[in-house]
Order: C-alpha cells, then sequence, then structure tokens
C-alpha cells in the first residue's frame, strides 16, 4: 500500500492597521501511525501561519520513503500610496505563500508499506487547516493507494 500524507496549510494574515495584526495560525499535523498494525509513524507538519514579519515557514514531512516540504513564496507588495495587492494571486494555505501575509504550504511525507496483516488498524490523523481572519489554509489529507 502507498500512503501520501499531506500536513494542512498556514492561514492567511489577517487584516489589520497596517497589516500588522492578526497573523494566521499554523495547519496541522497529519500522520498514519500504529493501531493494531506495527508500522512506523509517518507525519507531515503544516504550514506555518502568515505575519507580518515574515517569520515562520513551511511544513515538513518525515518517516517516509519520501518526505518534502512545502511549497512557500513571499506575497506580493505594493506601496501604501497605491492600491493594495497584498497576496494577489496566490493562494493561501496549503500550496500557498510563505511569510509576510499568506500561510505556508505543509509538508508531504510518501510511504510504501508492506507486511500488513488484515484486520489490523492504523491510525490516522488529518490536520486541519490554519485558522484566519482573511483566508483560511486548506486542510491536510492522508490518501492510501492499494
Amino acid at each position: 500500500i502507498k500512503v501520501t500524507v499531506v500536513g494542512g496549510g498556514g492561514g492567511q494574515l489577517g487584516p489589520g492597521p497596517g497589516c500588522t495584526t492578526t497573523n494566521g495560525s499554523a495547519g496541522g499535523t497529519s500522520s498514519i501511525a500504529s493501531g493494531t498494525q506495527t508500522i512506523s509513524t509517518v507525519s507531515a507538519t503544516g504550514g506555518a501561519g502568515g505575519q507580518y514579519n515574515g517569520s515562520g515557514g513551511e511544513g515538513s514531512g518525515s518517516g517516509g520513503d519520501i518526505n518534502s516540504s512545502g511549497w512557500t513564496r513571499i506575497a506580493s507588495y505594493q506601496s501604501p500610496s497605491a492600491p493594495s495587492i497584498y497576496g494577489s494571486g496566490i493562494a493561501p494555505g496549503a500550496g500557498g505563500g510563505n511569510g509576510y501575509w499568506n500561510g505556508a504550504g505543509g509538508g508531504a511525507a510518501i510511504k510504501f508499506l508492506t507486511g500488513l496483516t488484515p484486520g489490523n488498524t492504523i491510525a490516522v490523523t488529518v490536520g486541519g487547516g490554519g485558522s484566519s481572519s482573511a483566508a483560511a489554509g486548506s486542510a491536510g489529507v492522508v490518501v492510501f493507494e492499494w
């Protein structure tokens, strides 16, 4: 069985005076772990929420045969004297931008599971998208392929 685990995307920076308030929250971690089936934990952390100061970053994957970080990009910006285009054309959350306004994308991990026993269980957690007063991040996902 091939399993793909993706963390939730961070929420976008919300509107506030000078865009300096209401940071978006981080996306949740998605994972698969042992239930009654013995497997190693495979997880993908959520991306950071959008922040005015540009701190935070993308989520990351761990425990997979293939692990990757979420996609990041600095949001666009235009002079305060001109119409604002903060984050214009960039989807917030998973697959979105990083740092100043938009939330970062969640990480991902892909694992090929072998030796599973029918009837045993695997614990699955799907991370939620980060919250925001502007635009919430997308929820994570866990996909099993057989």
